[in-house]
């Protein structure tokens, strides 16, 4: 980037259903499991404590390049295997997932607080910006959840048999 002459670059902080690439401190599992342990994230070994996210940043500021985070918030396996409540279903109650990416999360639930929590532990380390796409949630249908009690409790009306149309 530099030798082109680039000022502003995207990082892809979060890409799909892996965990964090930093120590996250969100959500806290107590000692069954922290982010800042040893793990495997799509197929690389990450080592405890290891910040790839830091690294990056602060290899691209020391080129004054400006960075663009590019956190995908729509899956987390782990996420949605410790809390099948935030799982994003359709009207017959099954899991949608991404084609590629994972069981998406309800961003109604309280998976939206660790989205937060991340957002901000990444502004610390110096990101700037953030870029987001613009579907986070799958087309047909995002029901059951947090989704289905907060349209039933602002419409007191029952959810609709097809939430697409």
């Amino acid at each position: 980037v530099v030798s082109l002459g680039g000022k502003v670059l995207t990082l892809h902080v979060k890409a799909r259903d892996e965990d964090p690439w930093w120590p996250s401190q969100t959500p806290d599992w107590g000692s069954s499991f922290s982010y800042a342990d040893a793990r495997n994230n799509m197929g690389i070994d990450v080592e405890a404590d290891e910040n790839i996210v830091q690294r990056m940043l602060d290899d691209a500021y020391a080129h004054d390049i400006h960075m663009i985070n590019y956190y995908w918030l729509s899956t987390e396996d782990r996420l949605a295997s410790e809390h099948p409540e935030w799982v994003v279903r359709d009207s017959q109650g099954n899991v949608i997932r991404h084609p590629r990416r994972g069981v998406y999360l309800d961003l109604a639930s309280g998976y939206r607080d660790v989205i937060r929590d991340r957002l901000i532990e990444l502004a610390a380390m110096g990101a700037e910006g953030f870029y987001f796409d613009d579907s986070h949630l799958p087309e047909e249908g995002a029901w059951g959840g947090a989704f289905q009690a907060r349209f039933e409790q602002t419409t007191g009306l029952a959810t609709p048999v097809d939430a697409t149309s």
